[in-house]
Protein backbone atom coordinates (compact mmCIF):
# COMPACT_ATOMS: atom_id res chain seq x y z
CA UNK A 1 0.00 0.00 0.00
CA UNK A 2 1.58 3.33 -0.99
CA UNK A 3 0.89 6.30 1.21
CA UNK A 4 2.25 9.02 -0.97
CA UNK A 5 0.31 11.55 0.80
CA UNK A 6 2.44 10.97 3.72
CA UNK A 7 5.75 12.98 4.22
CA UNK A 8 9.05 11.18 4.36
CA UNK A 9 10.95 11.00 7.60
CA UNK A 10 13.63 13.72 7.51
CA UNK A 11 17.61 12.07 6.69
CA UNK A 12 18.32 12.30 10.44
CA UNK A 13 15.21 10.36 11.21
CA UNK A 14 15.79 7.98 8.77
CA UNK A 15 19.03 7.69 10.40
CA UNK A 16 17.92 7.35 13.73
CA UNK A 17 15.62 4.64 12.56
CA UNK A 18 18.21 2.70 10.57
CA UNK A 19 20.87 2.97 13.63
CA UNK A 20 18.27 0.67 15.44
CA UNK A 21 16.82 -1.76 12.71
CA UNK A 22 17.34 -4.77 11.01
CA UNK A 23 16.36 -3.43 7.79
CA UNK A 24 16.80 0.03 7.74
CA UNK A 25 16.23 0.85 4.33
CA UNK A 26 12.24 -0.13 4.87
CA UNK A 27 12.56 1.93 7.83
CA UNK A 28 12.33 -1.17 10.04
CA UNK A 29 9.90 -3.48 8.20
CA UNK A 30 9.59 -5.09 5.09
CA UNK A 31 7.62 -3.73 1.91
CA UNK A 32 5.00 -6.48 2.15
CA UNK A 33 4.19 -5.17 5.46
CA UNK A 34 3.29 -1.61 4.89
CA UNK A 35 0.10 -2.08 4.30
CA UNK A 36 -0.66 -2.71 7.78
CA UNK A 37 0.47 0.98 8.54
CA UNK A 38 -3.29 2.26 8.27
CA UNK A 39 -4.85 -0.28 10.76
CA UNK A 40 -2.24 1.28 13.19
CA UNK A 41 -3.93 4.07 13.38
CA UNK A 42 -6.11 3.81 16.22
CA UNK A 43 -6.81 7.38 16.74
CA UNK A 44 -6.96 8.67 13.62
CA UNK A 45 -9.82 7.18 12.29
CA UNK A 46 -11.24 9.84 9.52
CA UNK A 47 -7.68 9.34 7.77
CA UNK A 48 -7.34 5.76 8.09
CA UNK A 49 -10.53 4.81 7.16
CA UNK A 50 -10.14 6.34 4.06
CA UNK A 51 -6.94 4.14 3.38
CA UNK A 52 -8.42 0.74 4.46
CA UNK A 53 -11.32 1.74 2.05
CA UNK A 54 -8.78 1.92 -0.91
CA UNK A 55 -6.84 -0.66 0.26
CA UNK A 56 -9.58 -2.88 -0.30
CA UNK A 57 -10.09 -1.96 -3.63
CA UNK A 58 -6.17 -2.62 -4.83
CA UNK A 59 -6.00 -6.38 -2.68
CA UNK A 60 -6.50 -9.77 -4.64
CA UNK A 61 -6.96 -12.82 -2.73
CA UNK A 62 -3.46 -13.97 -2.77
CA UNK A 63 -2.45 -10.58 -1.49
CA UNK A 64 -4.83 -10.44 1.55
CA UNK A 65 -3.24 -13.79 2.60
CA UNK A 66 0.07 -12.01 2.21
CA UNK A 67 -1.24 -9.86 4.71
CA UNK A 68 -2.74 -11.81 6.98
CA UNK A 69 0.52 -13.75 6.84
CA UNK A 70 1.92 -10.23 8.18
CA UNK A 71 -0.63 -9.20 10.04
CA UNK A 72 -0.36 -12.26 12.45
CA UNK A 73 3.70 -11.84 12.51
CA UNK A 74 3.48 -8.20 13.87
CA UNK A 75 0.61 -8.50 16.40
CA UNK A 76 -2.14 -6.72 14.27
CA UNK A 77 -4.30 -9.26 13.16
CA UNK A 78 -7.27 -8.61 16.09
CA UNK A 79 -6.69 -5.10 15.14
CA UNK A 80 -7.02 -5.28 11.12
CA UNK A 81 -10.29 -7.25 11.81
CA UNK A 82 -11.94 -4.35 14.04
CA UNK A 83 -10.75 -1.69 11.79
CA UNK A 84 -12.62 -4.00 9.17
CA UNK A 85 -15.47 -4.04 10.57
CA UNK A 86 -15.38 -0.33 12.01
CA UNK A 87 -15.12 -0.01 8.36
CA UNK A 88 -18.18 -1.58 7.60
CA UNK A 89 -15.98 -3.45 4.81
CA UNK A 90 -16.03 -7.35 5.87
CA UNK A 91 -17.98 -8.65 3.06
CA UNK A 92 -16.25 -6.54 0.88
CA UNK A 93 -12.78 -8.83 0.99
CA UNK A 94 -12.72 -12.68 0.31
CA UNK A 95 -14.69 -14.76 2.78
CA UNK A 96 -11.98 -17.25 4.31
CA UNK A 97 -9.60 -14.10 4.73
CA UNK A 98 -12.67 -12.24 6.95
CA UNK A 99 -13.16 -15.39 8.69
CA UNK A 100 -9.29 -15.65 9.56
CA UNK A 101 -9.24 -12.54 10.79
CA UNK A 102 -12.51 -12.99 13.11
CA UNK A 103 -10.46 -16.15 14.10
CA UNK A 104 -7.94 -14.31 14.76
CA UNK A 105 -10.01 -11.62 16.99
CA UNK A 106 -11.77 -14.18 19.22
CA UNK A 107 -8.94 -16.12 19.87
CA UNK A 108 -6.95 -13.05 21.27
CA UNK A 109 -10.19 -12.61 22.96
CA UNK A 110 -10.68 -15.58 24.58
CA UNK A 111 -6.78 -15.65 25.48
CA UNK A 112 -6.94 -12.24 27.27
CA UNK A 113 -9.91 -13.19 29.35
CA UNK A 114 -7.63 -15.86 30.60
CA UNK A 115 -5.16 -13.70 31.23
CA UNK A 116 -7.24 -11.33 33.02
CA UNK A 117 -8.10 -14.16 35.40
CA UNK A 118 -5.03 -14.55 35.79
CA UNK A 119 -3.80 -11.00 36.90
CA UNK A 120 -6.32 -10.96 39.59
CA UNK A 121 -4.97 -14.07 41.16
CA UNK A 122 -1.64 -13.29 40.87
CA UNK A 123 -1.65 -9.19 42.37
CA UNK A 124 -4.17 -10.33 44.78
CA UNK A 125 -2.25 -12.79 45.71
CA UNK A 126 0.75 -10.92 45.76
CA UNK A 127 -0.54 -7.91 47.93
CA UNK A 128 -1.77 -10.16 50.62
CA UNK A 129 1.84 -10.47 50.84
CA UNK A 130 2.08 -6.68 51.01
CA UNK A 131 4.22 -7.02 47.67
CA UNK A 132 3.90 -3.72 45.75
CA UNK A 133 3.14 -4.61 42.01
CA UNK A 134 3.92 -2.51 38.98
CA UNK A 135 2.13 -3.65 35.81
CA UNK A 136 4.24 -3.66 32.36
CA UNK A 137 3.17 -3.86 28.64
CA UNK A 138 0.37 -6.41 27.89
CA UNK A 139 -2.50 -6.14 29.95
CA UNK A 140 -1.88 -2.55 31.04
CA UNK A 141 -1.72 -1.38 27.83
CA UNK A 142 -5.11 -2.77 26.44
CA UNK A 143 -6.70 -1.80 29.29
CA UNK A 144 -5.38 2.11 29.51
CA UNK A 145 -4.92 2.55 25.30
CA UNK A 146 -7.26 0.36 23.24
CA UNK A 147 -10.54 -0.10 22.63
CA UNK A 148 -11.40 -3.26 23.47
CA UNK A 149 -9.07 -5.85 25.13
CA UNK A 150 -9.07 -8.20 22.33
CA UNK A 151 -7.11 -5.80 20.24
CA UNK A 152 -3.76 -6.17 22.08
CA UNK A 153 -2.32 -9.97 21.58
CA UNK A 154 -0.33 -11.09 24.53
CA UNK A 155 1.77 -13.84 25.67
CA UNK A 156 2.84 -13.44 28.80
CA UNK A 157 2.34 -11.14 31.89
CA UNK A 158 5.30 -9.18 32.57
CA UNK A 159 4.92 -7.39 36.40
CA UNK A 160 7.81 -5.17 38.32
CA UNK A 161 8.86 -5.86 41.83
CA UNK A 162 10.83 -4.59 44.12
CA UNK A 163 14.56 -6.59 44.26
CA UNK A 164 13.94 -7.24 48.06
CA UNK A 165 10.46 -8.72 47.28
CA UNK A 166 11.34 -11.13 44.71
CA UNK A 167 12.16 -14.11 46.47
CA UNK A 168 8.67 -13.93 48.64
CA UNK A 169 7.26 -13.16 45.34
CA UNK A 170 8.29 -16.42 43.56
CA UNK A 171 7.11 -18.10 47.09
CA UNK A 172 3.72 -16.46 45.99
CA UNK A 173 3.91 -17.77 42.28
CA UNK A 174 4.96 -21.19 43.70
CA UNK A 175 2.08 -21.94 46.28
CA UNK A 176 -0.30 -20.89 43.06
CA UNK A 177 1.19 -23.81 41.27
CA UNK A 178 3.67 -21.90 39.14
CA UNK A 179 6.83 -23.50 38.21
CA UNK A 180 10.42 -21.66 37.18
CA UNK A 181 11.42 -21.86 33.48
CA UNK A 182 14.43 -23.15 32.51
CA UNK A 183 17.16 -21.61 34.30
CA UNK A 184 15.13 -18.54 34.51
CA UNK A 185 13.77 -19.30 38.25
CA UNK A 186 16.63 -18.15 40.56
CA UNK A 187 16.94 -14.92 41.38
CA UNK A 188 20.62 -15.59 41.56
CA UNK A 189 20.73 -17.76 38.74
CA UNK A 190 23.40 -16.31 36.32
CA UNK A 191 20.72 -15.49 33.29
CA UNK A 192 18.40 -13.73 36.27
CA UNK A 193 21.27 -11.85 37.70
CA UNK A 194 22.45 -10.47 34.40
CA UNK A 195 18.56 -9.65 33.07
CA UNK A 196 16.52 -9.15 36.47
CA UNK A 197 14.02 -10.89 35.48
CA UNK A 198 12.70 -14.35 36.83
CA UNK A 199 9.89 -16.19 34.45
CA UNK A 200 7.05 -18.60 36.13
CA UNK A 201 4.58 -20.66 34.93
CA UNK A 202 1.91 -23.06 34.83
CA UNK A 203 0.93 -25.76 32.90
CA UNK A 204 -1.11 -24.86 29.78
CA UNK A 205 -1.01 -21.07 30.82
CA UNK A 206 0.88 -18.08 30.35
CA UNK A 207 3.93 -17.13 31.59
CA UNK A 208 4.59 -14.54 34.23
CA UNK A 209 8.38 -12.57 34.27
CA UNK A 210 8.79 -10.83 37.75
CA UNK A 211 11.11 -8.26 36.57
CA UNK A 212 12.88 -6.04 39.25
CA UNK A 213 14.47 -3.75 36.78
CA UNK A 214 12.87 -2.33 33.61
CA UNK A 215 15.90 -3.52 31.24
CA UNK A 216 17.86 -6.47 31.12
CA UNK A 217 20.59 -4.70 29.21
CA UNK A 218 22.58 -2.82 31.98
CA UNK A 219 23.61 0.20 29.88
CA UNK A 220 19.89 1.68 29.73
CA UNK A 221 19.17 0.95 33.51
CA UNK A 222 21.14 3.63 34.47
CA UNK A 223 18.78 6.20 32.14
CA UNK A 224 15.61 4.72 33.94
CA UNK A 225 16.82 2.79 36.94
CA UNK A 226 13.65 0.73 38.70
CA UNK A 227 14.36 2.65 42.02
CA UNK A 228 13.70 5.96 40.65
CA UNK A 229 10.70 4.75 38.54
CA UNK A 230 8.67 3.56 42.01
CA UNK A 231 9.10 7.12 43.35
CA UNK A 232 6.89 8.71 40.39
CA UNK A 233 4.69 5.53 39.59
CA UNK A 234 0.99 6.50 39.54
CA UNK A 235 -1.48 4.38 41.19
CA UNK A 236 -4.20 3.00 39.22
CA UNK A 237 -7.25 0.30 38.70
CA UNK A 238 -6.70 -2.55 36.19
CA UNK A 239 -9.31 -5.23 36.41
CA UNK A 240 -10.47 -4.50 39.88
CA UNK A 241 -6.72 -4.81 41.35
CA UNK A 242 -4.84 -1.32 42.35
CA UNK A 243 -1.39 -1.26 41.41
CA UNK A 244 0.98 0.83 40.09
CA UNK A 245 1.94 2.41 36.79
CA UNK A 246 4.61 3.77 34.92
CA UNK A 247 4.62 7.83 34.85
CA UNK A 248 4.06 9.03 31.58
CA UNK A 249 7.11 10.13 30.69
CA UNK A 250 9.15 6.88 32.05
CA UNK A 251 6.64 4.81 29.81
CA UNK A 252 7.75 6.66 27.03
CA UNK A 253 11.20 5.74 27.49
CA UNK A 254 10.85 2.64 28.33
CA UNK A 255 8.21 1.60 25.52
CA UNK A 256 10.82 3.13 23.26
CA UNK A 257 13.76 1.35 24.16
CA UNK A 258 11.53 -1.94 24.24
CA UNK A 259 10.60 -1.44 20.64
CA UNK A 260 13.97 0.09 19.29
CA UNK A 261 16.79 -1.50 20.78
CA UNK A 262 15.44 -4.21 22.43
CA UNK A 263 13.60 -6.00 19.82
CA UNK A 264 14.65 -3.40 16.73
CA UNK A 265 11.26 -2.17 15.52
CA UNK A 266 10.64 -5.87 14.61
CA UNK A 267 6.88 -5.57 15.65
CA UNK A 268 4.28 -3.02 14.41
CA UNK A 269 1.77 -3.23 17.36
CA UNK A 270 4.53 -2.38 19.76
CA UNK A 271 4.98 1.22 17.13
CA UNK A 272 0.95 1.11 17.71
CA UNK A 273 1.03 0.67 21.62
CA UNK A 274 3.77 4.41 21.67
CA UNK A 275 1.64 6.22 19.16
CA UNK A 276 -1.71 5.71 21.38
CA UNK A 277 0.24 6.43 24.39
CA UNK A 278 1.48 9.49 22.79
CA UNK A 279 -2.31 10.22 21.52
CA UNK A 280 -3.61 10.04 25.18
CA UNK A 281 -0.86 12.27 27.20
CA UNK A 282 -2.85 15.81 28.08
CA UNK A 283 -2.74 18.73 25.93
CA UNK A 284 -0.37 20.91 28.46
CA UNK A 285 2.17 18.51 28.12
CA UNK A 286 5.51 19.71 27.87
CA UNK A 287 7.56 18.29 25.43
CA UNK A 288 10.52 21.24 25.60
CA UNK A 289 11.09 19.89 29.19
CA UNK A 290 10.54 16.24 27.69
CA UNK A 291 12.79 16.30 25.01
CA UNK A 292 15.49 18.13 27.23
CA UNK A 293 15.26 15.16 29.75
CA UNK A 294 15.06 12.54 27.23
CA UNK A 295 18.47 13.88 25.63
CA UNK A 296 20.31 14.74 29.17
CA UNK A 297 19.01 10.63 30.17
CA UNK A 298 20.85 9.83 26.58
CA UNK A 299 17.63 7.59 25.25
CA UNK A 300 17.21 10.06 22.38
CA UNK A 301 18.26 7.33 20.10
CA UNK A 302 15.42 5.00 20.60
CA UNK A 303 12.97 7.47 21.50
CA UNK A 304 13.87 9.45 18.25
CA UNK A 305 13.57 6.01 16.18
CA UNK A 306 10.52 5.21 17.81
CA UNK A 307 8.59 8.22 17.43
CA UNK A 308 10.02 9.20 13.53
CA UNK A 309 8.26 5.41 12.82
CA UNK A 310 5.06 6.57 14.64
CA UNK A 311 5.34 10.12 12.64
CA UNK A 312 5.94 9.03 9.22
CA UNK A 313 4.32 5.63 8.94
CA UNK A 314 1.33 5.67 11.63
CA UNK A 315 0.25 9.46 11.13
CA UNK A 316 1.02 10.29 14.93
CA UNK A 317 1.28 14.31 15.41
CA UNK A 318 4.17 15.18 17.65
CA UNK A 319 5.75 18.98 17.92
CA UNK A 320 8.21 19.17 14.88
CA UNK A 321 10.90 21.12 16.75
CA UNK A 322 10.72 18.51 19.88
CA UNK A 323 11.44 15.76 17.18
CA UNK A 324 14.17 17.77 15.20
CA UNK A 325 15.72 17.98 18.69
CA UNK A 326 16.01 14.45 19.07
CA UNK A 327 16.56 13.54 16.09
CA UNK A 328 20.04 15.58 16.86
CA UNK A 329 20.64 14.03 19.67
CA UNK A 330 20.40 10.40 18.39
CA UNK A 331 23.21 11.28 16.28
CA UNK A 332 25.31 11.84 18.81
CA UNK A 333 28.68 9.82 19.41
CA UNK A 334 27.69 8.81 23.25
CA UNK A 335 24.26 7.73 21.84
CA UNK A 336 25.17 5.20 19.10
CA UNK A 337 27.88 3.67 21.68
CA UNK A 338 24.97 3.22 24.43
CA UNK A 339 22.92 1.38 21.38
CA UNK A 340 25.57 -0.97 20.14
CA UNK A 341 26.63 -1.91 23.50
CA UNK A 342 22.58 -2.73 24.67
CA UNK A 343 22.68 -4.58 21.35
CA UNK A 344 25.74 -6.44 21.76
CA UNK A 345 25.36 -10.45 21.17
CA UNK A 346 25.05 -12.89 24.12
CA UNK A 347 28.87 -13.43 26.30
CA UNK A 348 30.52 -11.24 23.41
CA UNK A 349 32.93 -9.00 24.69
CA UNK A 350 31.17 -6.06 24.85
CA UNK A 351 28.30 -8.22 26.51
CA UNK A 352 30.10 -9.21 28.94
CA UNK A 353 31.43 -5.70 29.72
CA UNK A 354 28.03 -4.07 29.75
CA UNK A 355 26.78 -7.26 31.93
CA UNK A 356 29.42 -7.40 34.42
CA UNK A 357 28.10 -3.38 35.66
CA UNK A 358 24.86 -5.12 37.37
CA UNK A 359 27.21 -7.38 39.61
CA UNK A 360 28.50 -6.00 43.40
CA UNK A 361 28.69 -8.91 45.87
CA UNK A 362 31.17 -11.52 45.32
CA UNK A 363 28.59 -13.97 45.56
CA UNK A 364 27.40 -12.56 42.49
CA UNK A 365 30.99 -12.02 41.39
CA UNK A 366 31.19 -16.11 41.29
CA UNK A 367 28.14 -16.56 39.76
CA UNK A 368 28.79 -14.22 37.38
CA UNK A 369 32.17 -15.90 36.42
CA UNK A 370 30.95 -19.47 36.36
CA UNK A 371 27.98 -18.36 33.71
CA UNK A 372 30.21 -16.83 31.43
CA UNK A 373 33.17 -19.22 31.22
CA UNK A 374 30.66 -22.42 31.92
CA UNK A 375 27.41 -21.98 30.21
CA UNK A 376 24.98 -23.78 29.66
CA UNK A 377 24.93 -26.72 26.37
CA UNK A 378 21.78 -24.64 25.05
CA UNK A 379 24.21 -21.90 25.29
CA UNK A 380 27.13 -23.41 23.45
CA UNK A 381 24.01 -24.43 20.94
CA UNK A 382 23.20 -20.74 20.50
CA UNK A 383 26.20 -19.35 20.23
CA UNK A 384 28.32 -22.04 18.41
CA UNK A 385 26.31 -24.00 16.64
CA UNK A 386 24.24 -27.77 17.39
CA UNK A 387 27.42 -29.85 16.60
CA UNK A 388 29.17 -27.85 19.10
CA UNK A 389 27.22 -28.13 21.75
CA UNK A 390 27.28 -32.24 21.65
CA UNK A 391 29.19 -34.19 24.05
CA UNK A 392 31.80 -35.19 22.20
CA UNK A 393 32.93 -31.68 21.12
CA UNK A 394 32.00 -30.14 24.48
CA UNK A 395 35.98 -29.86 25.39
CA UNK A 396 36.88 -28.09 22.77
CA UNK A 397 33.95 -26.16 22.28
CA UNK A 398 34.75 -25.38 26.18
CA UNK A 399 37.95 -24.48 25.35
CA UNK A 400 37.53 -22.20 22.66
CA UNK A 401 35.04 -20.26 24.18
CA UNK A 402 37.38 -19.93 27.22
CA UNK A 403 40.13 -18.09 24.94
CA UNK A 404 37.00 -16.04 24.02
CA UNK A 405 35.79 -14.81 27.16
CA UNK A 406 38.56 -15.64 29.85
CA UNK A 407 40.36 -12.22 29.03
CA UNK A 408 37.57 -9.37 28.52
CA UNK A 409 35.39 -11.81 31.95
CA UNK A 410 38.65 -11.28 34.16
CA UNK A 411 38.83 -7.68 32.85
CA UNK A 412 35.00 -6.48 33.45
CA UNK A 413 34.82 -8.14 36.74
CA UNK A 414 37.98 -5.68 37.87
CA UNK A 415 36.12 -2.88 36.46
CA UNK A 416 33.17 -3.79 38.47
CA UNK A 417 34.98 -4.12 41.74
CA UNK A 418 36.73 -0.91 41.72
CA UNK A 419 33.40 1.22 40.48
CA UNK A 420 32.39 -0.53 43.60
CA UNK A 421 34.67 0.24 46.09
Amino acid sequence: MDQSDTPPPSALAMRAIARVSRSPEAGGMPRPERALWSFGQLTRAPEALEDIRNLTRRLDEAQWRQLLAQAQIHGMAPLVFWRLAQADLLTAIPAPIAAAFKDEYLQTLINNRRMQTVFREVVSALGAEDIRVMALKGLALARRYYHDVALRPMTDMDLLVRQADVPRAVATLRRLGYRAADGMGSPFGFYSLTSAVVVYARPRSLSIELHWELFGRTVYRRSLPAAAVWTRALEISIFDQSVRYLHPRDELWYLCIHAAIEHRLERLIWLVDIAELVESLPSDWDWQRFTQETVAARVALPVAAALAYCCAYLRLSAPTDALERLYEAADAPEERATCEAAQADLLSAEWIQMAAASVHRPTERAIFLRGVLAPRRATLDVLYGHAAARWRALPYTYLRHWRRTARPTLRALRGAGQRGH
